[in-house]
This record gives C-alpha cells, sequence and structure tokens, in this order.
C-alpha cells in the first residue's frame, strides 16, 4: 500500500515525458497586490492548461485560495496573475499545475513581505533639539510610486515614538490630501532624549522613519582647523592651520593644545596602549603646527592610518577651554584602484568582463588618460600570466575583456591584477561555472543607458546552437515581462523589449533554453534603469542672494494638478548627514526594499553616477541566478544545482609575484589607541567611567536657524504655483527640496536649490541678560564689511530718552553734565572684514532700555535697534493682600488693606499695584506657565504644569467659556510636560524624582503622575500601556496591610515621612486609584485594602495633615468611616475674622518668614475645602475660601506645587457650585486724596484689571456695590540687598583665591539649621533649591556643570537665564554634613562697579526655611573695562590681576580686605609715583 502511494505521489509531482514546464516567479507575495509568475512549455505536441494557486493558511487560521488558469502553446510563454487581498501573516505557497501537452503538478514555498504600501516620511530635520518643532510629512504610495487608492476606510494611524517606546503623539483615522499627510508637534524642553520614530500603521502594516533629539552644544567661540582630509606617507607631515575667534568674529587669544592620536585597521588584538602625541602652541586669531608623520607619529607605511587631530584652546583671559576633533586619512599612495567584478563566476569558452577604476581617496578622477597595467590568468599550468597595458577614460575607467579557457577543473579560477605606478591590487578568484555538458550561455546589455518606455537591447552568446530560448524579466519583486523565442540553432541572437516604470531602478533579466537531453541552461543580469521619476518639479525664484528680511517670489512648475511640497532649512542641517528628506536614493531604497533579490558588493559604484557596471547574480549556474534573483523555479528540466565556492581553491598557491602591501583595502577592525568610547579600553580590564552627562548631544558651531519654509501647495491647470516668501532675519544659507505628487504621473522630486542671505554691511551689538542700576558697561559694537572696498564708518550710538548717560572717564572731579542725546565715533574697516567701537555707558532707569545703533559711510548704512534689561539691585520679594468681596447677600462691602514697605528697602526697587477680578481663575489663566516663582525642575514639580493647563481646561469646558487661545496653549503645555514627565519614567513603569538616576521609583510621584496623566487623557494623547503598567507597580508594592510606604528618596516628609505610619501616602496613591475610572475594578481589592488601613488607623493622635488627606479619600470614596473623619478634621480648623483654615504648629514663631503663606498649611486647607464641597456644604466653604485666597500670589499660583495643585483644584470646585453673575462697580482710594475704579462684569470676570499706583502708597480702601464676587488685591513689591533674616540653612558664598576680573570661583558651603537647638537628633530639610546668582556679565561654565551633579547630593543642575543663573536640587540638606558645592563662571561683557548678587538657599516645601546671602566678584574699574582712546589720558596702566580682588559679604571681616583696598588705591599711588618723579 505504501509502495502505491508513492506511486501516485511521483506520477502527480511529475510531469510526462513529451515536453517541459518551466515556471519563475517572486519568492515573496504582498498583500493587496498582484502576484505574477511566469509558465513556459515547451517540446509538448499539443496546449497546456495551467492553473495557478496561491494557497496557504495564515496564523490566525483562515484559509487563503487564489487561482488563475490559462491554456499554453508549445513553445510559449504565458504570465498568470493572481490578486492577492488583504492577508495576514501565514505559510503560503505557489502550486501550479499542467493538464494536456505537459502533465504536472509542483509548487514552492512564498516568503510573506508585509508591505502592500510605499511610504516615505520626511522630517524638516534629521536631529532636533528640545523644545523645537518637528515637521513632518507622511506620503503613501504604491509600489509605482502614485497616489495609493487602497486605503483602509478608518484612515491610517501615525505615532510619534520616543527613544523608550513611549507613544508622545497619535493622529487616529488620518486622511490624506492626494496621499500626503503633513503634521506637527512641538518637543519639550526636557524630552527623552535618543533615538525618536515616525511609525505609521495601515492594515497592520507599520513603516517607520526615525529621527533624534539631542541637546545642541554650542562653543564659548569658534575653532576652525584647516587640514588636508587625506595625505600620503611621502608627504612626510601633517599640518594644520587653526583659528580661534569669538562668535561675532573678532579673534581669540590663548593657548592651543594639539593631541595626535594615530589609530590602526587590524584583524588582531588591540595593540598595546601608545600614548598621544602633544604640542603647546601660543594662538592669537590663528596658528600652525606640523606633526611629522615619522619622527612625531613615528608611523610607517606598513597601514593605512587615521590620525585624529585633538584641538583644546584655552582663552587667555578667563581660561574658558573648547576643543574640536578632525580626522586626517595617511596612506601609502594619493591614489586608489576599484577592481570591479561583474560576476563571481566565468563562463567556460566565453568573454568575463571586469572593469578596473582609478581615482582619488576622496573619489575625484585622478588623471584622465593615465594607462594601467592588468594581469591576468587562469590558474592553469605553468601558465605565464597575461599583461596588458590599457587606458583609462574621462572617468577613470576602462573595461577589461577575458576569454576563458573551454577546459577547467574545479580548480580553474580567473585572476586579475591590476597596477598603477607602485600600487598593485587583486580581486578574489573568479570560481569556473558548471553545467552537465559543459554548455553554457552569457547575456549581455547592448544598450548603454538603459531609460524607462525605450526598448533595451539584449544579446545571447551560447557555446552550442540554441532552437528556443525564454526570457522573464522581474522588477520589485515581481515578473514583468515573459517571452520564448525561436532562434534557429544559432549559437547568438539579439533581441528586444521594452523598459517599464516597474522594472526602476534594478530589473532581473533570465534567459535560458533547454537542450534536447532536458539539461536547462542560462544566466541572469541586472539591469540598472534610469527613470524612476515621471513626474517633475522645476522651482524659479526672483533671487538667489539677497539681504535677510527681504521677500523671495517662487515659481514652481510640475504637472497640472500636481501636489507639491516644499522645504526649506538652514544649510548648516546638513551637518547632520542626510536622509530626512524626499531624494532619490530615499525613493531607491524604498523601491529595492519590495526586491528580495541578492544585491551586488559593487552596487553602489554600479550606481555612482559617472559609470554604469553590470551584475550578473548567481552565475555558477541557472538555479542559482534564478535564486539571486529574488525568484524561485519549478521544472522536469535538469538543473544544477551545486555553487562552487573559494573553498574549492583556498589553498591553491598563486602563480604571481608578490603584490606590494594594500594599506587601502580591508574592513579590519577598527581600534583607535588613545581616544577610546565609554567604558573601553586598551586592556580587557581596562574601564573609563561613563561621563556624568552621558546624554545624546551634538556639537556645532553657529545656531541652526529654524526653518523657513513647510508648506503643500495645489497646481494650477496649467501646473504652475505661485507664492513669496519672506526670508528670516538670520544670515543664514538656505536649502531648497520639494516633491510633487500626481495620480498619474506619481512622484517627483526637484533639483536642490540654495539660497544665500547676506548683507554688505551691518552692524551688531552684543548685550548681556541683565545689569543692574548702576553698573557701567562697556558695549562693543561689530562692524562688517562685506563690501569689496574699504569703509570708513560712523558709529552712532543714540541715547534720546535719556535711559543712560555716556560714562566719563577722567581724572578732573566731575562737573554736572550736560543730557547727551547720542555720541559718536569714527572707526575704518577694511574690505571682507569687520571692526568694533565701544560705547561706555552706565544706565540710569530700571527696566527694558533702548539700546539704538546707526552706522553710517558714504556708500551705505545700517542700523539696530536691542533692549538691555536693567534691574535694581538685590532680590526681589513679593507680596498679596486679598479682599474677598461677596456681594450676594448685600449691595455694598467696604474693606481696608493696610502694608509696610521695609525701610532697607532699595530705593526705586518699590512697585504697588492694586487688582481687581470677578472670576478666581483669572490670574491663573494668564499665567499658565508662571503660577509660582520658583523652577520646576525634578519630576514632581514638572507636574504642577500639567495640573494646571488640566485644571483651566476642565474649568472652561464646564463653563463653556470660549477661550481658544487659552485652551490651546493649556494643550500645548500638558502635551510638552507630558513628554517632560516620561523623561522620569523607569523601566519597571514607576516614576522618580530624578528619573533613572535615582535608586528605585517613588510610590508618591507614581501615583501622582498616573493620576494626572489619567486625568489628561480626556484633552491630549497618553499611553496607556504607561499608565497601566505603572498602577500594576503600585499594587504590587502595597503592603499586606494595605498601607503603601516610600520606596524613593523622601523629598516631603509630610506625605513620605517613612518613620511612622503612611496614612497620607497611603490616602494619596488611593486617590490617584479612583481617579482611574478605566480600570478601577482591576484595583478594587487594591483600593478597598487601603481604605480598610486608613479607617482603622486614623484617629486624634494623628498630624492633622494626615486627618485632611485621609477625610477626603474617606469622604470621594463614600466609605462608612467618612463622618468621623469629617469631624476629626473639622474639629482642627482654625478661625479668625471670617476666616477658616488648618495648620501645622510652627515651631519657631519669632521666624518672620511664618508669616507668609506656608505651603502645608494651604495644602491642607485645601483638601478640608474639597472635603467641604464633597459633603456639599458650601456656605460653609465661604470662610475656607477667604482665607485660601489671601494666600494666593500674584500669578494666580500659592507658595509651591503641591498646595499650588491643590488650591487650584478645590477653587475649580468651588467655582463650579458657586456660580454668579457679576456686576460690581468698585471705587479705590490711596494717598488720601488719590482714587480709582474698576468695573466687574459677567463679560469680563476673567480678565484681571491691574492699576500701578504711588509706591508710596501703605494703605488702600476699597467701596465695592453690586451683585456677586469679586476679589480686591493688592500687589507689592521691592528689592532687599541684605542677609535674609532667620537663616534655615548656614550659607556661605566665598570667591576663591584664584578668581579673577575675567574668571569666578565661587564656592558656595551649607548645611541645614536644626529646628530646635537643644535637639541631639540631625534634623534634615525636604527638598532644597540653592539658586546662585552671577554679577553682571558673567555666565557660568557649562563644561562645569556636570562635576556639580556629582558632588555631595547634588541631584540636577540648571542653567537658567542665558547662563547667569545656576539652579541646584539637593534631595535634602543635613544639618551633620556640610556641603560645599563649586560654580564656576567667565567674564563675557565688561562690566564695571558690579552689585553685590545673592545666593539663595530654600526648603522647596516649607517657605519658612530660607537663607540667603550675598557675594561680589573681584573688583572692576571703569578703568579696568574701557578699550578705547579716551581712556588713555584719563586711566593709568593698571597692575595685573589680583589673586583675589573681591570680598565676602559676610558680617566678619575677610582676611582678603586689606588686599581688596590695596587693590583698590593702587592705581593712585602709581600716579602720584609718577607725579612725584
Amino acid at each position: 500500500m505504501l509502495c502505491v502511494f508513492f506511486l501516485v505521489f511521483f506520477l502527480l509531482g511529475n510531469a510526462s515525458a513529451d515536453g517541459y514546464y518551466r515556471v519563475i516567479g517572486s519568492k515573496t507575495v504582498r498583500p493587496q497586490s498582484e502576484y505574477h509568475v511566469s509558465v513556459s512549455i515547451e517540446g509538448a505536441a499539443i496546449p497546456t492548461f495551467v492553473k495557478s494557486i496561491i494557497e496557504g493558511v495564515s496564523f490566525n487560521g483562515s484559509a487563503i485560495n487564489i487561482e488563475d488558469e490559462k491554456d499554453i502553446l508549445p513553445y510559449t510563454s504565458q504570465i498568470f496573475t493572481l490578486k492577492v487581498p488583504i492577508i495576514p501573516v501565514g505559510v503560503y505557497r505557489l502550486q501550479v499545475q499542467g493538464r494536456g501537452g505537459v502533465d504536472f503538478q509542483s509548487y514552492y514555498p512564498l516568503d510573506y513581505l508585509e508591505k502592500s504600501y510605499s511610504v516615505l516620511i520626511e522630517t524638516d530635520k534629521p536631529i532636533y533639539d528640545p523644545g523645537t518643532k518637528v515637521l513632518f510629512r507622511v506620503i503613501v504610495l504604491n509600489s509605482e510610486l502614485k497616489p495609493s487608492t487602497k486605503l483602509p476606510p478608518d484612515g491610517i494611524t501615525i505615532r510619534a515614538v520616543d527613544n523608550d517606546g513611549n507613544k508622545i503623539r497619535v493622529w487616529k483615522n488620518v486622511e490624506t490630501v492626494r496621499g500626503v499627510f503633513s503634521g506637527e508637534f512641538n518637543l519639550s524642553l526636557n524630552p527623552v532624549l535618543g533615538n525618536w520614530n515616525i511609525t505609521v500603521d495601515i492594515q497592520s502594516q507599520q513603516y517607520f522613519k526615525g529621527f533624534r533629539v539631542a541637546r545642541y552644544i554650542l562653543p564659548g567661540f569658534r575653532i576652525d582647523v584647516d587640514t588636508k582630509t587625506h595625505v600620503t606617507f611621502q608627504d612626510g607631515k601633517i599640518i594644520a592651520n587653526i583659528k580661534t575667534y569669538y562668535h561675532h568674529g573678532a579673534k581669540l587669544e590663548g593657548e592651543a593644545t594639539i593631541s595626535a592620536f594615530p589609530t590602526i585597521f587590524s584583524h588582531v588584538i588591540q595593540p598595546i596602549f601608545q600614548n598621544p602625541i602633544r604640542k603647546v602652541i601660543s594662538i592669537d586669531g590663528s596658528a600652525t603646527v606640523e606633526f611629522d608623520i615619522d619622527r612625531d607619529l613615528r608611523l610607517n607605511d606598513e597601514y593605512e592610518r587615521i590620525v585624529i587631530l585633538d584641538v583644546a584652546v584655552e582663552e587667555k583671559l578667563t581660561g574658558r577651554r573648547e576643543n574640536t576633533t578632525v580626522k586626517v586619512h595617511v596612506h601609502k599612495y594619493n591614489y586608489k584602484i576599484d577592481l570591479i567584478k561583474t560576476s563571481d563566476y566565468f563562463k567556460p569558452g566565453l568573454k568575463y568582463i571586469a572593469f578596473v577604476k582609478l581615482s582619488r581617496h576622496d573619489n575625484q578622477v585622478l588623471r584622465s588618460n593615465e594607462e594601467i597595467t592588468v594581469k591576468h590568468g587562469f590558474s592553469q599550468a605553468d601558465e605565464v600570466p597575461i599583461e596588458r597595458k590599457h587606458r583609462l577614460d574621462k572617468n577613470g575607467v576602462t573595461k577589461l575583456e577575458f576569454l576563458s579557457p573551454v577546459n577547467v577543473t574545479n580548480t580553474t579560477a580567473l585572476r586579475i591584477e591590476a597596477q598603477f605606478e607602485d600600487l598593485k591590487e587583486r580581486i578574489s578568484p573568479v570560481l569556473a561555472a558548471q553545467s552537465y555538458s559543459h554548455n553554457f550561455l552569457q547575456v549581455s546589455l547592448e544598450t548603454d543607458r538603459v531609460l524607462v518606455n525605450l526598448e533595451v537591447e539584449v544579446s545571447v552568446l551560447c557555446t552550442e546552437p540554441m532552437k528556443f530560448i525564454s526570457y522573464v524579466v522581474l522588477g520589485r519583486g515581481d515578473v514583468l515581462l515573459s517571452k520564448t523565442i525561436p532562434v534557429n540553432n544559432k549559437k547568438d541572437h539579439q533581441f528586444r523589449f521594452r523598459a517599464l516604470h516597474s522594472m526602476v531602478p534594478l530589473a532581473h533579466l533570465i534567459v535560458s533554453y533547454i537542450r534536447d537531453n532536458g539539461e536547462m541552461i542560462g544566466d541572469t543580469l541586472d539591469i540598472e534603469v534610469d527613470g524612476v521619476l515621471q513626474n517633475f518639479l522645476d522651482v524659479k525664484s526672483s533671487t538667489v542672494e539677497t539681504e535677510p528680511g527681504l521677500d523671495v517670489d517662487i515659481q514652481m512648475k510640475t504637472q497640472p494638478f500636481s501636489y507639491v511640497g516644499l522645504m526649506a532649512v538652514d544649510q548648516r542641517n546638513e551637518i547632520f548627514g542626510e536622509g530626512n528628506e524626499i531624494s532619490n536614493s530615499m525613493i531607491e531604497d524604498e523601491l529595492f526594499s519590495y526586491d528580495s533579490a541578492l544585491k551586488s558588493e559593487y552596487l553602489k559604484i554600479m550606481t555612482d553616477g559617472k559609470s554604469h557596471f553590470p551584475w550578473k547574480p548567481g552565475g555558477s549556474n541557472i538555479y542559482s541566478g534564478i535564486e539571486d534573483s529574488g525568484a524561485d523555479l519549478i521544472t522536469n528540466a535538469h538543473i544544477l544545482r551545486k555553487k562552487p565556492t573559494l573553498d574549492d581553491i583556498y589553498l591553491r598557491p598563486t602563480v604571481y609575484d608578490s603584490s606590494t602591501v594594500k594599506p587601502d583595502r580591508g574592513f579590519g577592525l577598527h581600534f583607535q589607541t588613545a581616544t577610546r568610547p565609554p567604558l573601553a579600553g586598551p586592556y580587557a580590564f581596562s574601564r573609563i567611567p561613563v561621563p556624568v552627562w552621558n546624554i545624546p548631544k551634538v556639537y556645532l558651531k553657529d545656531e541652526i536657524a529654524d526653518t523657513w519654509i513647510y508648506a503643500n501647495y495645489s497646481a494650477r491647470y496649467d501646473g504652475i504655483v505661485s507664492t513669496r516668501k519672506k526670508l528670516p532675519n538670520s544670515l543664514s544659507n538656505w536649502i531648497m527640496t520639494g516633491f510633487s505628487l500626481d495620480p498619474v504621473f506619481g512622484l517627483g522630486i526637484m533639483t536642490s536649490k540654495r539660497y544665500r542671505t547676506t548683507s554688505p554691511f551691518f552692524v551688531k551689538v552684543d548685550l548681556p541678560y541683565r545689569m543692574h542700576r548702576g553698573e557701567s558697561i562697556n558695549v562693543p559694537v561689530f562692524v562688517y564689511n562685506r563690501m569689496d572696498e574699504d569703509a570708513d564708518v560712523e558709529v552712532t550710538m543714540h541715547n534720546a530718552d535719556q535711559n543712560f548717560e555716556f560714562t566719563a572717564v577722567s581724572n578732573e572731579i566731575a562737573a554736572p553734565k550736560s543730557p547727551e542725546f547720542f555720541r559718536r565715533k569714527r572707526i575704518s574697516v577694511k574690505k571682507d572684514t569687520n571692526g568694533t567701537v565701544w560705547f561706555l555707558i552706565t544706565p540710569k532707569k530700571l527696566g527694558l532700555l533702548e539700546i539704538k545703533i546707526t552706522a553710517n559711510n558714504p556708500s551705505t548704512q545700517d542700523a539696530i535697534t536691542e533692549y538691555l534689561m536693567v534691574e535694581a539691585e538685590g532680590e526681589t520679594e513679593y507680596y498679596t493682600k486679598s479682599e474677598l468681596l461677596d456681594l450676594r447677600k448685600t449691595e455694598y462691602v467696604k474693606k481696608t488693606i493696610n502694608f509696610t514697605i521695609p525701610k532697607n528697602a532699595i530705593p526705586g526697587s518699590v512697585k504697588v499695584e492694586v487688582a481687581s477680578v470677578g472670576n478666581i481663575f483669572g490670574p491663573t489663566l494668564k499665567n499658565l506657565d508662571s503660577v509660582i516663582r520658583k523652577p520646576t525642575g525634578c519630576g514632581e514639580q514638572n507636574l504642577l504644569y500639567m495640573m494646571t493647563s488640566l485644571i483651566v481646561l476642565k474649568y472652561m469646558k464646564s463653563s463653556q467659556h470660549n477661550l481658544p487661545q487659552i485652551r490651546q496653549k493649556a494643550i500645548d503645555y500638558l502635551q510638552e510636560n507630558y513628554q517632560t514627565q516620561l523623561s522620569f519614567k523607569r523601566n519597571d513603569g514607576s516614576f522618580s524624582v530624578f528619573g533613572k538616576k535615582d535608586d528605585e521609583g517613588s510610590m508618591w510621584l507614581t501615583a501622582y503622575t498616573l493620576m494626572t496623566f489619567r486625568q489628561s487623557s480626556e484633552f491630549i494623547f497618553i499611553d496607556e500601556s504607561v499608565v497601566e503598567k505603572g498602577y500594576d507597580w503600585l499594587a504590587e508594592k502595597q503592603s499586606r496591610n494595605g498601607s503603601f510606604y516610600e520606596t524613593g528618596n523622601e523629598i516631603y516628609f509630610e506625605m513620605q515621612d517613612k518613620n511612622g505610619n503612611s496614612l497620607p501616602l497611603t490616602s494619596f496613591v488611593l486617590i490617584s486609584f479612583l481617579e482611574n475610572q478605566k480600570f478601577t475594578s482591576k484595583y478594587k481589592n487594591t483600593i478597598n485594602k487601603g481604605l480598610d488601613y486608613i479607617a482603622r488607623y486614623i484617629d486624634e493622635s494623628e498630624e492633622t495633615y494626615s486627618i485632611a488627606l485621609c477625610s477626603y479619600i474617606l469622604q470621594i470614596s463614600r466609605h462608612p468611616s467618612k463622618q468621623s473623619a469629617f469631624n476629626l478634621l473639622d474639629n482642627r480648623a482654625e478661625y479668625k475674622d471670617n476666616m477658616k483654615w488648618w495648620a501645622k504648629p510652627k515651631t519657631n514663631k519669632n521666624n518672620p518668614w511664618n508669616d507668609q503663606p506656608r505651603s502645608v498649611d494651604i495644602e491642607m486647607t485645601s483638601y478640608a475645602l474639597l472635603t467641604f464641597l464633597e459633603n456639599n456644604l458650601v456656605e460653609d466653604s465661604i470662610p475656607i475660601i477667604n482665607w485660601l485666597l489671601k494666600q494666593q500670589n500674584s500669578n494666580g499660583g500659592f507658595a509651591s506645587t503641591q498646595d499650588t495643585v491643590m488650591g487650584l483644584q478645590a477653587l475649580f470646585k468651588l467655582v463650579m457650585k458657586l456660580s454668579t453673575p457679576a456686576n460690581i462697580q468698585i471705587e479705590f482710594t490711596y494717598n488720601e486724596r488719590e482714587s480709582g475704579r474698576f468695573h466687574i462684569s459677567q463679560n469680563d470676570a476673567l480678565s484681571e484689571q491691574r492699576f500701578e499706583i504711588n509706591n508710596s502708597s501703605r494703605q488702600v480702601n476699597v467701596t465695592a456695590k453690586g451683585k456677586g464676587f469679586a476679589f480686591f488685591r493688592v500687589y507689592y513689591r521691592f528689592n532687599k540687598d541684605v542677609t535674609g533674616p532667620w537663616p534655615q540653612f548656614i550659607l556661605d558664598p566665598q570667591v576663591d583665591k584664584n578668581s579673577n576680573r575675567d574668571h569666578l570661583q565661587l564656592s558656595i558651603c551649607t548645611r541645614f539649621v536644626k529646628d530646635n537647638k537643644l535637639s541631639t537628633v540631625d534634623s534634615i530639610s525636604n527638598m532644597a533649591v540653592m539658586e546662585v546668582n552671577l554679577p553682571s556679565g558673567y555666565i557660568v561654565d557649562v563644561h562645569s556643570l556636570p562635576s556639580l551633579e556629582v558632588s555631595q547630593h547634588v541631584q540636577k543642575v540648571e542653567a537658567k537665564h542665558r547662563l547667569t543663573k545656576v539652579i541646584l536640587y539637593f534631595n535634602n540638606i543635613s544639618s551633620a554634613i556640610e556641603y560645599c558645592p563649586t560654580v564656576s563662571a567667565f567674564r563675557t561683557h565688561k562690566v564695571a562697579g558690579q552689585k553685590s548678587v545673592p545666593v539663595i538657599l530654600y526648603d522647596y516645601y516649607d517657605t519658612s526655611r530660607r537663607a540667603r546671602v550675598f557675594y561680589k566678584p573681584p573688583t572692576t574699574t571703569v578703568c579696568d573695562i574701557c578699550t578705547d582712546v579716551d581712556c588713555e589720558s584719563a586711566c593709568v596702566i593698571s597692575p595685573k590681576p589680583q589673586i583675589r580682588e573681591g570680598e565676602s559679604n559676610q558680617k566678619n571681616q575677610s582676611p582678603y580686605t586689606d588686599f581688596t583696598l590695596l587693590g583698590a588705591y593702587l592705581p593712585l599711588l602709581i600716579l602720584l609715583n609718577i607725579l612725584l618723579i
């Protein structure tokens, strides 16, 4: 029975002996496409009925069966079309059955390629800086590069995904406009850095486009290294010219250290570490350094080498350092030889063709019309290599033809060696193809350049006569053409076929015939086809070079009614590389993705644009050729499947002379012997620590301007599109690219166009971020002359408003000065250079002062206006006094507000405003991004602005206020802070205060983040997997008794205290769970256990803070214990003057900061107010709201983050219950006789009305009439420049001894002061933040910031206000340990008479704990900063900068005071000495 089964199977699976069949089709099947297969019949007497079937089963169990059938005449070929629907991943095969002329049934497996579309994704940049906008386009095409018409009904889904796999933005049900979707999104200032991508989902198929998010690092000054990229050992030296200059063009003086690091390519272990070669030279704008390749670098010509030149420059004045790196390739010769095969096998008895290319190492032609010597042989016994000379063409290429022997063995191989001058190059041996009969066929391309829609001529040459030949052409993974041709017993034949667009960019030609004995012989050829784009886009402009800010007229020409996408970006983006824009290479790569053929290793050389080199896939026999062409074969003909390899001849000796060492060959392991990546070294046990700021970053030379154009257009009936675009106001060069798309002609792209913005003559001015009143500054004005001639320029600084005075530098006694409305100076600037003039001024007013500069010469002029921020010295203190005007039950209310300004307030710094608003949320809506005056750099603080925006959005939705601009602003903040918050996520799904830097996730922050995310999902996209994973982590951490204890760092002890019970934290976590309505049922047991824990442990002994949170959670969960908890809460309330609140006992009542709004009191009272509102005790809530509003600041927030969030949440709930129409007239008087009035109506209730009153006022009387609610406030502020009272931290900023006028080194030692000095237990603060303000003219050394993060307990460092303020975050500060971080800064602007500036340290969650101490930089006089000729007569020569010239402002006398006095009086002493002489 078994024998009968095998006999039947054999008969069914094989053809009858009356003829032969060949089935050739692609290896791959794609969903929603047409699959074509070629079937050829030979030797049959009658037609054959053939059925082709794609069958299989998907992984979800559904069966697939697709059929097509045809009658095929003998000696003909037919193409079968199988229309593949949307099929899922599965196991599929092609089955072909024949009956009649030839009976057969056979199959081959099909690989599933999940690709129905060509999706091109374009971004405007390859790398983005945090805080910038990502612009992108998604173009959905079919395989013909035309807009796809087979999109699913529900559209497509597009996602932006960050480096950690978090989904940032999602666009659902997207519909394209003629195949194109344009999108954008903003990156937050602190997103997850690394590799991001745009993902497109279409019918379960995914397409990706990657881009990077990395910090742009700009140097303090520029270093340019000009050196040859390629040199030879014979050159003897590596010469580098170094230029150093500031960004404004002035040359820089300093010291340059040039280190040379030779590297080596080797297949063996890493060589022994060798020290780098360093040279130190002085540099004054430019310098040249040389390294002798032999003596200095000790390199010989044994190997090609790469020498890395690292140039570090230290500025002379400040000691500031910057560096840059270049690579120099050292070769033995200044040229290279490429020997290019056309196949890995030669056909015995037929010609073998190869090419040789001679070029420089930068791929440019060495010299035209050169001769090159080529030797070859076929490794036969006693063979003498044949040597010929060949002339190279204009591209440095020559064609080589070798007639191969007929009789070969398995050891026969063609060897080729090319020699030019002293360089010899070889290729690996070319083996002999094989066949049973030792007959071979060779196909050659006769058409020089193959173009779409033109004829392709092919010649066929065989070692024996042929009767019929059949050919199949495949392109983009599918059969396109098939035909059988009679040859009439000839050995050669030529045929033609038309090149189709589907053949672009590479077609695979398969030609074969079947001998009388049934052996199939053939050849394959890859044909490069040009004409990938059938559409076009031509762009013409009114100009390609003009001045910034001017209009450019742009005209686009394309096919009628095409859709055009245009992009113009800063040329500096080119340093990031290519690949972000739609380009020919992107399109070709996309089309290659359809093709499963094995690509030639010479593909890049084949398509270099100048020379075209054919390639024959497989080559050893017809089966391997078909397989390497991405196809499969079914036939009853005899075919040889064995593929010879180099192993067959591996040990055969060469017959040539020893070749020269080939320094330009090989891809060995790349070792850098001196510079190494982190955690890598010259030995296995070597370790280098990971950098502190090991974050993705890119080093730039100049700022990169924002994208100029990113727009879409529709062409008219004549194919014309016209537009006018204004160039940005920056001196940048722009690159324009674009594409057009048409349903008929498909895709077309433009040749990139470059625009240059330049100005022949312009001025710039360099101002600091801010300075203080009374300080003097020497303002540099840079005059740039890009004209073809020298220019005598008159530069004027205008002072029409008398904002400042021109500082006099004189030894005479100052006489009263008359107003000076301008000052004028002259300068001569040579062509194509720049010059500098200086204006010494002293601001007289506070605020933004206008600095207007004009420059004139006889032929041109320019003007510029900048603004200088001038502040009062000292630290600004802000205060608010509020009154609730409740006119619901009365028509008249009178209030008096008294306030005081301390006597030591800085004169001129006092500002008093009165304000009124009819809606509590008025100030908050106005200040969404600044509701508190504290930095928000950690994970908890970042949530403040998410929650603020969220509450505002909820309010506008509930109250139906139509404020589109504020709504969009709030949504933008939600989205950007959502990105930032994800940077604090850990791999286990939890969140921590400083992200992955912390040891463990934080229970409190995780619950807080998830609650915020869940509520935000109503307005923006939130990744559900992040939320669910986070709640799973929380549930796993719950204790057996139902409580939640903190696992992460403690930064807020009221909430996170690990020493006692965890009622507050457990309550907070349960609030988060209850907010998560979607998963409430999943975590029901978790919630119930937690509630039982709270009900069991809450009692009168608990702190008020615990009772407030417990009462609220029991209330919103409707727990049976809610009333008893509420009673406990109500009993803890404090009352005064129709106000009700809850407060923590004050540890020291003499502390004046206790009079300020306290965060913990506000937070407790907010929870209490929410509890009252849950009980519908609205009227009882009025005294609570009365107290709460008195704690609010002028920006609409409170003292810190938690109290602001809970306060606004409570206010929102109250407003929704107390919403009443308002129509109120408010009159206020101050300074006895002065008055003003506000009118509050329902239409403007959200608008806060402000009015500045005389700063001498100390009392405001308010009278209100009407109906409704209103709020009246007095905002006042002033500056102090004295040490803060009642410091809770010991704070000692000291200017180090190595500081001078140009370089500031500030050490700040601090520790916490115990609340109870008699206690023996060490005290510890909550999270503490230190704000270090730098003196005017200084900026922080950004290179020193990473070292600060590794100092004791410093968790994070930020530089704000254009690097003039440094913010340090501490988890806590202890009373037992002293921390002494050091801040380094440089002087970048010439400021004299600098005022003292403060270092401020405060407990983030307890405003009563703070300290403020001032320090002063080394003394700088006007003569020290004066650089003009005006100073020569007035200023004596200053002595060299003292090591220590400043003095500490601590109360005790500094030991350096005497030196300071000496430094101040030394110039006078020198002058006196000169006069006496």
